[in-house]
């Protein structure tokens, strides 16, 4: 549409297609240019069609309604008539209801993404803060065991004591640092804490009673009745704050159920793979995992689209993605079965990915440094510490072997060459979707290695993901 006005508020054009399309509204640009100072230009709205057959596809005429200023009228204007021809020889993309489903992006196909945006940091310090701390206690324990050794004094704490702390740990809880006040402070603390105002007026009585009982001057001082009230108090105060953790932990989980059920694939793709339009939705897919380079669903889903297509080399190089992000997802192993009767050249699958095996080792890590520290079990202790290094080391390995540079074959009979230059002599021919290692480049040539066979292959016969 070319004319004078605001271009961007152009609505879409009237078009009546016919039956046996199936019409998808891709984008629209926009172009603007002034003149004598008014403004107008130029709106383009393009469209995908997927024909159900071959054929002759007749668009009547597009019509469009706009208000003429100076007729001070609606004109109607039109297009001539559009035909689209599908030829008998047009491949198509995809056989309409022949398609696999895409894969459902799902909370466990988001692990490893989720994994991968850690900062290295937080894995040294989550491997190195408990050992620290382990040491530290145990020096401090060393070091009471060595006052109360040469003091040869054993004392017991009183009752008061045990109630003091017990209170204290409570109020600590709710409001650090205010145990320490005066009873208006500590009572606006706690309202301000959201604790009832009557209880928090008389936890801070009873605390001013307590310690008047334990600090103050002899004072006769019912011990039975004033532990009775700090234990109704200590009570009040946990009830409160259960009470904050099951609002906490309720709107946690209702974030997180929001989160799972918000479909992660666009209506559009979806609607594109069931129309057959295997080519449009790979270039989607391709473009989010620019974006996003470890979502193993979309990865996934566009080795199925790269198949559809007869792209067999690009189908396994996505597969492969996916694999190494999700590897434990059935589906994700299902599709690997196909691959079996191509040579893999040593590019191996570990069962769990790198930083999933380092979650778990670090989860190991900190389930032995906890049972050493809480418990008596010193053997199974040490025997998680183990576990715990060998899933790292196990990780480390992984990491590795996945960082070694592979490509895959383009096309079938492909030439593996002595030397890297075309009248080379062949040592061998690889088949479209082989996986080859690469060990070294050399200009516009890659020397690989499969199966024992090892020469020279130009680089516009491999792809390398």
């Amino acid at each position: 549409l070319t004319g004078w006005g605001n271009v961007a508020l152009w609505p879409e054009p009237h078009l009546e297609w016919p039956v046996g399309l199936q019409v998808f509204q891709e984008r629209s640009s926009v172009t603007v240019s002034a003149t004598d100072g008014i403004f107008g230009g130029t709106k383009r709205f393009e469209y995908l069609v997927v024909a159900d057959s071959s054929g002759m596809h007749r668009l009547p005429a597009p019509t469009y309604e706009y208000f003429d200023l100076d007729r001070d009228t609606f004109v109607t204007v039109a297009a001539n008539p559009v035909v689209i021809e599908t030829p008998e020889t047009a491949r198509r993309a995809a056989p309409l209801r022949a398609a696999p489903p895409l894969l459902a992006d799902t909370w466990i196909l988001q692990v490893p993404g989720t994994l991968q945006r850690i900062a290295p940091w937080f894995w040294i310090v989550i491997f190195a803060v408990p050992p620290l701390l382990a040491g530290v206690v145990r020096a401090r324990a060393r070091r009471v065991r060595t006052v109360e050794g040469r003091s040869r004094v054993t004392t017991q704490p009183s009752a008061l004591a045990r109630l003091d702390d017990e209170m204290r740990r409570a109020l600590e809880q709710l409001v650090p640092g205010a145990d320490g006040g005066s009873v208006r402070r500590l009572t606006d603390a706690l309202v301000a804490a959201g604790v009832e105002p009557m209880l928090a007026s008389h936890t801070s009585r009873v605390r001013e009673r307590l310690r008047q009982a334990r600090y103050g001057p002899e004072v006769q001082s019912d011990t039975g009745e004033l532990s009775a009230e700090v234990a109704a108090v200590v009570s009040g105060l946990q009830g409160h704050r259960r009470g904050n953790v099951r609002v906490t932990v309720t709107a946690a989980l209702g974030l997180v159920l929001a989160t799972l059920t918000v479909p992660l694939h666009a209506q559009s793709v979806e609607r594109l793979w069931d129309a057959g339009a295997a080519g449009t939705v790979a270039d989607s897919l391709s473009a989010r995992l620019r974006s996003n380079p470890h979502d193993a669903a979309q990865a996934f889903n566009l080795s199925l689209a790269w198949e559809q297509m007869g792209e067999t080399a690009r189908a396994r190089a996505a597969w492969m993605k996916a694999a190494r992000l999700a590897p434990y997802h059935p589906r994700i192993q299902r599709a690997g079965a196909r691959w079996a009767r191509q040579p893999a050249a040593g590019l191996w699958i570990a069962p769990l990915g790198p930083r999933e095996s380092l979650a778990l080792a670090a989860l190991c890590w900190i389930g032995g440094r906890v049972t050493l520290a809480l418990t008596r079990r010193r053997g199974l202790g040490r025997l998680t510490l183990v576990v715990s290094v060998a899933i790292a080391g196990f990780a480390g390995i992984t990491a590795l072997r996945y960082r070694a540079p592979y490509a895959l074959i383009l096309a079938d009979a492909t030439p593996v060459r002595t030397a890297p230059y075309g009248p080379a002599e062949h040592l061998g021919t690889l088949q479209a979707a082989d996986a080859v290692q690469v060990s070294r480049i050399y200009q516009d040539w890659r020397l690989v290695t499969v199966d024992g066979l090892q020469g020279w292959v130009h680089a516009s016969e491999v792809l390398e993901p």
